[in-house]
């Protein structure tokens, strides 16, 4: 209710008394905005109903790609066990497999752990007391950056160097690095890897900016540049010399071109010079074509086998009709740079001497190559930390410098004081990342009594190399897998060993055997099936539950009430029952002796049609004893199921379109509502000026009146 209609010269009794008139008023007009309220509210129930059927549909579409065939991080899954350990009690390994593990059995020998360098220098009278040494040293690399041993590849790396480190960059550790060159596609593309294949964050030739990235790039980023990895490391890159192909002579409806193409990993491109496409038809009239690929001297290059398509080479004649139905279009892939775009026929016979397609083929002169197969690399020394002693530092001064300092990637080093000892330990486990440090300045580290701590004897030498000095050497872990040895500088973290296995050492690890089994993970495949059926089941009782009519009493006393969805009862109950009536259908085309159905695999609806595990036995034999079978099973229902519930899901689906539409509705009815609380609005206005008006006529009545009394009480008359 509004405030009071403010009528000047009258009480407020009165102007109460005119505001309930209005409001009265202003009430019965109403009615409309309340009615419409009423349909807003069944709408925004209607909307909710259909966001949680949107919602269940999603999670079941969801549910169900996690068994397709396609999902490899369900059926791929593996899981990996160690056993037969040569120490009862203890782990010596542990291990985790990704999809792409492959199923055996492998045998781990472990003959040494990676261990960090430690050395620790003579005893000083104090930790605390300053030593009177002054001078600077290095830690954690050269006094300068460096690189050596380069080993450059013709046409492609010429040439390295080094440069600075760009801010809020690590600096490359010391390490041999390599340029592995690939051919992606027919696009040549550069990385930087480190000593053990792992690929190194560098700048990011792509990114105008301070990008990095430790992915394949584009070699024509960089061609003809001196590349700076933003790390300390630079790289001269040869111009780009791709191949090509010049001087095509074709054949009408046999060979309408030729064209340039990826070389297969593994294969080596075609040497520049004439090649020719030879056709013949292996018997007269018998309409079978057959194709060879010839040099300038007339012999068969061995190409990529149409016939077979399964990655083998050939040097034979080939079939033409295999070509069409493989290639894309119609043209072909040597796989070994060139490729040949076939016409549909009719063909023409020729051979290199007459009538033959025929092209030039001039070959890269950038050359691919992969760590310890061709690529260019080289020895890089990372430049260490300065650290400046001064006359009043103490042992924990000098520890503490240490310890602040900055580091190149993999280099660096703490420092402790243990019984008035200067300790350095490397921050990093193997032989590559042995503790470099040597004095610049004065003899700090290799002075000795009053000259200095007594650390090394030398550069990277140190003195007390002793146990009993708490001296460690650096070293590599070493094991064998299978009985190929296989050395790496850390424990943890084992990558590319074996195949989609990460491998961790235990610190009772050394000297000791174990194996490992990586079998398929049929937990991970139950609880999606789990899930699946959670989904489903979650879907079925929403659609169950918002489609109901229920009744409450009986005859002509009986009330109903209808849930948001009963209005779309036809369509929704259609597909709950054609979902009953899929999961429970067999399945065709699938492999030979594959369960058709999910009850022989144990899964079944029960008497409230709850789909579930009804025999988790018969499941786990299943996908023990074919696991194949169970994938092609759930792939095919899973097709199923979802061409069923396709016109329902996305944002084009018929579930989305529904909230559209009703939320589309329920704007109305706001705009609706707005415009008639506008008009009630001015209609108040006009009935409290109306009110008002009427008061002071009513007013001026009463003074009239009341003049009109005064003067006949007066006696002033006649």
């Amino acid at each position: 209710m509004s405030s009071t209609i403010p009528i000047p010269g009258v009480n407020q009794l009165t102007q109460t008394f005119y505001t309930q008139i209005v409001e009265a008023t202003l009430a019965s007009e109403r009615a409309p905005i309340t009615r419409l309220e009423s349909q807003r509210t069944v709408l925004n129930k209607l909307v909710d109903a259909y966001n949680a059927l949107n919602t269940r549909v999603t999670d079941l579409t969801t549910a169900m790609d996690a068994l397709r065939a396609s999902s490899a991080s369900t059926w791929g899954a593996k899981t990996v066990t160690v056993g037969s350990r040569s120490l009862a009690e203890g782990i010596i390994l542990t291990a985790s497999a990704g999809s792409a593990a492959i199923e055996g059995t492998y045998d781990i020998a472990i003959t040494s752990l990676a261990r960090a360098q430690r050395a620790a220098s003579d005893e000083q009278a104090s930790s605390t007391i300053a030593l009177g040494l002054e001078g600077t040293f290095v830690i954690g690399g050269g006094a300068t950056r460096s690189v050596s041993a380069a080993v450059t590849v013709a046409n492609t790396v010429s040439a390295f160097g080094t440069a600075a480190v760009r801010d809020g960059q690590a600096e490359l550790g010391h390490d041999t690095y390599h340029v592995e060159i690939r051919d992606s596609g027919n696009t040549l593309q550069f990385r930087l890897v480190d000593g053990y294949g792992n690929a190194v964050s560098v700048d990011d030739a792509a990114d105008a900016g301070s990008g990095m990235t430790s992915d394949w790039q584009n070699l024509d980023l960089v061609a003809g540049t001196t590349f700076d990895t933003a790390r300390g490391l630079t790289i001269a890159f040869d111009p780009l010399a791709d191949h090509a192909v010049a001087n095509a002579v074709t054949v009408a409806d046999t060979v309408d071109g030729f064209s340039t193409s990826a070389v297969q990993a593994g294969k080596s491109e075609l040497g520049s010079g004439a090649y020719y496409v030879e056709v013949r038809e292996n018997g007269a009239g018998s309409g079978d074509w057959e194709f060879r690929l010839v040099d300038g001297s007339g012999n068969a290059v061995s190409v990529y086998d149409a016939t077979a398509d399964d990655g083998r080479f050939t040097a034979e004649w080939q079939g033409l009709d295999a070509v069409l139905a493989n290639a894309d279009d119609g043209v072909y892939s040597t796989g070994r740079g060139l490729s040949i775009d076939f016409g549909s026929g009719a063909y023409t016979a020729g051979s290199k001497d007459s009538g033959a397609a025929q092209v030039d083929y001039a070959a890269r002169l950038n050359q691919v190559g992969l760590r310890g197969a061709g690529a260019a690399n080289v020895t890089y020394g990372a430049a260490g930390a300065l650290v400046t002693v001064t006359s009043d530092d103490t042992l924990s001064d000098i520890a503490s410098a240490i310890n602040g300092a900055s580091y190149p990637s993999g280099a660096g080093v703490s420092a402790s004081v243990v019984n008035n000892r200067l300790v350095v330990t490397s921050k990093s486990t193997g032989l590559a990342h042995a503790i470099q440090l040597a004095d610049v300045t004065g003899t700090v580290l290799g002075g000795t009594g009053s000259a200095g701590l007594g650390l090394i004897t030398a550069a990277n030498t140190f003195k007390n190399t002793t146990a009993d000095t708490g001296y460690q050497a650096p070293s590599d872990a070493v094991f064998s897998v299978n009985g190929m040895q296989v050395t790496r500088d850390r424990n943890t973290g084992l990558s590319g060993i074996i195949s989609g296995i990460t491998l961790d050492l235990a610190a009772d690890g050394e000297g000791q055997s174990a194996t490992l089994t990586v079998s398929p993970n049929v937990d991970t495949v139950k609880t999606k099936i789990t899930a699946f059926l959670d989904a489903l089941n979650a879907l079925q009782s929403h659609i169950r539950s918002q489609t109901a009519v229920t009744s409450f009493g009986s005859g002509e006393s009986a009330v109903y009430s209808r849930s948001a969805l009963s209005g779309d009862n036809s369509i929704l109950t259609a597909l709950r029952n054609s979902l009953f009536t899929t999961f429970y259908s067999n399945v065709s085309g699938l492999p030979a002796g594959a369960p058709s159905n999910l009850r022989q695999i144990g899964i079944s609806l029960d008497m409230t049609l709850t789909a579930h595990i009804a025999d988790a036995s018969a499941l786990d034999a299943a996908l023990a004893g074919d696991p194949e079978g169970v994938e092609a099973l759930f792939d095919g229902l899973m097709t199923k199921l979802g061409d069923m519930l396709s016109p329902f899901d996305g944002t084009d689906g018929i579930v989305s379109g529904k909230i559209t539409a009703t939320s589309g509705q329920i704007r109305n009815i706001d705009d609706r509502i707005r415009r008639i609380e506008e008009r009630l609005e001015d209609r108040r206005v006009v009935l409290e000026k109306q009110f008002a008006y009427l008061q002071v006529q009513l007013t001026q009545m009463s003074y009239t009146q009341q003049r009109l009394m005064s003067y006949w009480d007066g006696g002033s008359y006649g």
